[in-house]
């Protein structure tokens, strides 16, 4: 039986966390999209000849701007671009990547070091150790002409093929991919003599 990463969280903490912040994020990735839809009707014979790795290029820069732009001075959130793709840290809880996903709500990924360490869970310098790595991505639908959906996911193992859990933050009714292998849960903290040693993520519904 495979052990849950330590920094594991749980689809339901996930939601509370994000609640404050749903509405901008899915602002931030909305309007890229927008954005590129504009690009067409402005100018189509530059965007004609575009194929689809510079559409995703397109849209995640101006991702990158919008959430860069829109949760500024939010109190719990900060925003870093220093490893060559942009992560989204709330209250030390969550680190959010983003990402265009496929069918089976994986994203595609340049195996890059630091890519492969953040699908694995596992440590990258300068951000928290404790906070759970997730993505936030977008579906296209089957002709690529509007987005359909926008989920978030927890990915683990290479390439982050394995999605433990995911939902959507735009209501659709897409079911939720659980993992086929089993996991245990991540050991509950000791109880010391003069306090209990909390879980962050717990009080973080608090």
């Amino acid at each position: 039986m495979n052990s849950l990463p330590a920094n594991y969280i749980s689809e339901e903490a996930t939601r509370e966390i994000l609640k404050p912040h749903l509405s901008t994020l899915t602002n931030c990735i909305t309007t890229p999209w927008q954005q590129w839809e504009r690009f067409g009707e402005i100018a189509p014979d530059l965007r004609f000849p575009l194929i689809a790795r510079t559409r995703a290029c397109f849209i995640y820069d101006h991702i990158c701007h919008e959430i860069k732009h829109q949760f500024e001075g939010i109190s719990g959130v900060s925003v870093d671009d220093r490893r060559g793709f942009l992560l989204l840290n709330i209250e030390n809880l969550l680190l959010m990547r983003f990402k265009k996903l496929n069918k089976s709500f994986q994203a595609s990924n340049i195996a890059t070091y630091q890519q492969e360490n953040y699908s694995l869970q596992l440590e990258l310098p300068g951000i928290p150790d404790s906070a759970a790595r997730i993505t936030a991505g977008y579906l296209l639908d089957k002709i690529q002409a509007g987005m359909k959906d926008i989920r978030i996911v927890f990915p683990i193992g290479p390439k982050g093929k394995n999605i433990l859990w995911s939902f959507s933050i735009l209501g659709t009714k897409i079911e939720a991919i659980q993992h086929e292998m089993e996991f245990e849960e991540p050991a509950k903290p000791k109880v010391k003599a003069k306090g209990i040693v909390q879980d962050t993520r717990k009080t973080s519904k608090q």
